[in-house]
């Protein structure tokens, strides 16, 4: 049986399938194989003790050193337990020898020759390494593999580590899961006070296909305020160490807090400080409507040097996040947001500050119909909260900034809009009918300030939040505005006073709305998912496939299943390649009804679309990222494009 698994392995190898290990595994039959490797050797069709399986016999089975690393560790690991460190002596850079003591300590066998030579067992013990302590397996011994190396090293010192084994999900999964990781502002600040809890950084998960559960977050911490490239010198030098500012960093689902770390007992590498968090039950379900946002929170101290306040600005980073989904394989995906936090005295008046935050109702990005003929009543486009802290206020006036697009040669804000109120539930508590085609500086034709004065004595005590929301009466279209026009509205300054007439200047927080396309009759055309797949063996022929839904506004809409032009999607790649090139072809599927090559999406309906493009000899060669540009001449109002990938 062990050779029947050693063959199926060598196919998949030999024909391209397996791209990655424990990296941002979107081939669904990758998945599928790693997932039919281990219920192997859950039941016993490979025998899993130490004397089972080793790099030798694979290696005389005709696999490279490298190969024979990477299949041992889809297998779990070494076959044999990695013995617990006697010690938390580390190891590793600089230098090849460091790293062949590393390798050593941590159980590989048979030992590295400890000669400072890099060969092909040295690079295969690093593979080895990195699968065990949880990074790439790229056989590269970098600072990010010894960073993962030392916090290993630390966590495993007094105690035997188990084997490297595939997560069983705390709660039932379901599918072959991806997540989509973007970030939010949502709640998130850029100031803690001294003894303060703040959410600094954010991140947006949406699980496709399947259900996911976030396992682990790798979080760094740079201090960009202070001269990084010099020591420090004396006392006077502001201090880099994040323990020196912080009492914990947190994660947090939504407003649950799940998860912490020490800094005291963060990695440094260089200046930056990282640590691996663990999580538990974070998970995130399929479909956009169960989307999570997630925290990295930072607890400041309650006094911190003056010195060092003065000069702190900490970069923060999650740089991976390593997540299970339900067929129990551990991945890693990269999440690319950063954001900064610096702190403030407790004893200024830093701490009198209004804070403003979007509303949780605020419309999400969609398409709107419109009255070709008469007016649009009750189109909302904003909820935003405010919170006094430390003083009681006094609200004088509110901007709100409009920006408007494709409105048509000549148009302005004042052809679109006949009047806009500032709301608290349903009672009106400031509207204009005129005058809010004010330009905001920089000054363009199309994003315009909107200014609302509240009555005298429009008071919000310190601790309360007040909810408003923006409501605009839109003109008839018909003459005024173009069909497939867009309306974002955001929360642009606050006029604030406390009792004594002091005028607030601190504050804190944003609230920016979503864009809302103007329809007499369209259509919403929005991304779901998307993924790439190889389909030889050298790379050279490969499938780009984006799903998207349309929803038909005000009309039905045809698309023709086998055109790829106006009367159907049309689509390109970002390199520019398109539709009739060489080495481009298209196929289309959907859940709308087909009659005589053509889906139809009635009004009122929303239908899902999967395009297929395949790019092969004659192609552009190298990354490539499809896009839709089209759907029965209807262009998208946010850019709908799949999954970046490399055609050889």
């Amino acid at each position: 049986m062990l050779q029947v698994i050693i063959n199926i392995i060598i196919l998949f190898h030999l024909k391209g399938k397996v791209h990655y290990y424990k990296m941002q595994i979107t081939n669904k039959i990758t998945k599928l194989f790693v997932t039919l490797a281990v219920t192997f050797v859950a039941f016993g069709m490979i025998a899993s003790s130490a004397s089972a399986v080793t790099q030798a016999q694979l290696i005389a089975a005709g696999f490279s050193p490298e190969q024979a690393a990477i299949v041992l560790a889809l297998m779990g690991g070494s076959t044999t337990s990695a013995p617990a460190a006697t010690s938390c002596q580390t190891f590793g850079l600089p230098g090849v020898a460091g790293i062949q003591q590393a390798v050593n300590a941590l159980g590989y066998q048979p030992a590295l020759v400890v000669d400072g030579v890099t060969g092909p067992r040295t690079r295969a013990g690093v593979q080895w390494a990195q699968a065990l302590v949880g990074t790439n397996a790229d056989g590269v011994w970098g600072p990010m593999t010894q960073a993962a190396y030392v916090n290993y090293v630390n966590a495993n010192c007094a105690a035997a580590p188990a084997p490297t084994t595939p997560s069983t999900p705390s709660t039932s999964l379901n599918g072959v899961g991806d997540p989509d990781l973007s970030s939010t502002n949502l709640d998130v600040e850029s100031i803690v006070r001294e003894g303060a809890t703040e959410k600094v950084l954010g991140m947006e998960v949406r699980a496709t296909d399947g259900d996911i559960q976030i396992t682990n977050l790798r979080v760094q911490l740079k201090n960009v305020g202070v001269n990084n490239n010099v020591a420090p010198a004396n006392t006077t030098q502001p201090n880099r160490r994040p323990d020196r500012y912080l009492s914990e960093v947190s994660v947090w689902m939504e407003d649950t807090k799940i998860a912490s770390a020490n800094p005291a007992n963060m990695t440094r590498n260089g200046n930056v400080y990282s640590a691996n968090i663990s999580l538990n039950n974070a998970i995130v379900r399929e479909g956009v409507n169960n989307r999570k946002n997630f925290y990295i929170g930072f607890t400041a101290l309650s006094n911190i040097d003056s010195n060092d306040i003065d000069h702190a600005d900490f970069e923060i980073t999650v740089d991976n996040v390593r997540f299970v989904d339900g067929t129990g394989v551990v991945l890693v995906d990269s999440f690319i947001g950063t954001s900064n936090a610096a702190f403030e005295d407790s004893t200024d008046s830093g701490e009198i500050r209004l804070r403003q935050s979007l509303g949780a109702n605020t419309p999400e990005e969609q398409s709107i119909q419109v009255n070709e003929s008469s007016s649009t009543s009750n189109v909302e486009l904003l909820q935003f909260s405010l919170r006094p802290e430390a003083v009681d206020m006094e609200i004088n006036e509110i901007w709100v900034a409009l920006e408007a697009a494709n409105l048509g040669a000549g148009k302005t804000i004042a052809h679109l809009i006949n009047d806009i109120r500032l709301m608290q539930g349903n009672t009106t508590v400031a509207s204009i009918s005129s005058g809010f085609d004010v330009d905001l500086n920089p000054p363009t034709s199309t994003i315009f300030g909107v200014k609302f004065e509240l009555p005298s004595q429009f008071k919000i005590e310190e601790g309360d939040t007040e909810d408003f929301r923006v409501v605009v009466r839109l003109k008839q279209q018909d003459g005024n505005f173009a069909n497939g026009s867009t309306l974002r509205a955001s929360l642009n300054a606050v006029a604030a006073e406390d009792m004594d007439g002091n005028t607030i200047t601190n504050f804190t927080g944003s609230a920016a709305g979503f864009t809302q396309t103007l329809f007499v009759e369209g259509a919403t055309i929005s991304f779901v998912s998307s993924s790439s797949q190889a389909t030889n063996q050298d790379n050279t022929s490969r499938d780009y496939t984006v799903v998207f839904d349309v929803t038909a506004i005000g009309q039905d809409v045809q698309v023709n299943r086998t055109s790829f032009t106006a009367t159907g999607v049309e689509y390109a790649f970002a390199d520019g390649d398109t539709e009739g090139d060489a080495g481009i072809t298209a196929t289309l599927s959907s859940n709308a009804q087909l009659n005589a090559g053509v889906y139809t999406v009635f009004e009122g309906q929303t239908r899902r679309f999967t395009l297929t493009v395949n790019a092969s000899a004659g192609a552009t060669q190298g990354l490539k990222k499809l896009q839709i540009t089209g759907v029965a001449g209807i262009a998208p109002a946010s850019l709908v494009e799949g999954t970046a990938a490399t055609l050889n």
